[in-house]
């Protein structure tokens, strides 16, 4: 079976990346057999990446492989789980399912937390803990503003991967939504020198979210089979790579995925009324 998708833009094939991440485009493999299976020749970055699917689909479960392997190979995370909870099981999930422990990169890794009561004005930056701050992140010049901050607490050298969920959430603001849209979505079509990881779900503002999706350099969808509790991501688009198209089925605990399902249920009914007053 040959991989969908193309060589390099020059007609080369793009070299496979097996030691440290490096600074400049190269290939990221992440080392897991099932997401690496869809990737012949790793995943292009510095990129933007994007997650869809519908709720309960397990999306951050993708996204935490992807992370771990990413710090294991030298690289800095910039973690902004929406849901209130994600941090503990972030690292709870990382312990558990890849023997990874957040402790191990202390000067590697940050947390940037929504507090949709905070004021909404840049400036307004709490701390949260020796790797974490807090912030209304609503407002996207205090997004961009959050990650100024947390970019240089950072140490090493390793490029910089922003990992990001239910950003569905944040669409929904009457005062910033729009503005917060237009932003991802520059943000998604001009990653930069970073790396976005960007989960979505398709059950709301679908139709933004499908511009979201178009624009991503790189675009997975994660579904479940009827009749299957398996969850499956595939590969509908990966730029400057090959890809295989087929969904490989993604060996997830189902008790964390579970949980992280029932953490987003139970943060969505406070945070959906919360953000529309915003």
């Amino acid at each position: 079976m040959k991989p969908y998708g193309s060589k390099g833009g020059n007609g080369r094939s793009v070299g496979v990346h097996e030691a440290e991440l490096r600074a400049n485009t190269t290939n990221f493999v992440t080392g897991i057999g099932w997401f690496d299976s869809l990737l012949p020749s790793g995943l292009p970055i510095p990129s933007s990446i994007v997650i869809s699917g519908p709720s309960g689909t397990g999306k951050p479960f993708v996204g935490l492989s992807f992370a771990g392997s990413w710090l294991r190979r030298g690289g800095r995370i910039i973690f902004i789980p929406i849901h209130s909870a994600y941090p503990q099981l972030f690292e709870r999930g990382l312990r558990g399912l890849y023997g990874l422990s957040l402790q191990e990169f202390p000067d590697s890794h940050f947390f940037i937390l929504l507090d949709a009561g905070l004021d909404s004005r840049e400036g307004c930056v709490e701390a949260a803990g020796s790797n974490s701050i807090r912030c209304n992140i609503l407002n996207p010049k205090v997004w961009q503003e959050a990650l100024a901050l947390t970019s240089a607490s950072l140490e090493g050298q390793g490029p910089v991967l922003i990992f990001a969920n239910a950003l569905n959430l944040l669409l929904m603001s009457p005062t910033y939504g729009e503005q917060f849209f237009q932003m991802l979505l520059d943000t998604i079509r001009n990653p930069g020198s970073g790396t976005y990881l960007l989960a979505v779900s398709s059950s709301i503002l679908l139709k933004k979210i499908i511009i979201l999706e178009q624009a991503a350099d790189h675009l997975f969808f994660m579904d479940r089979v009827s009749g299957d509790p398996r969850l499956q991501l595939r590969a509908a688009r990966v730029r400057d790579a090959g890809f295989f198209g087929a969904a490989v089925p993604v060996p997830a605990k189902r008790e964390f995925v579970e949980e992280l399902k029932n953490e987003a249920m139970a943060s969505r009914r406070v945070l959906i009324p919360t953000v529309s007053r915003v």
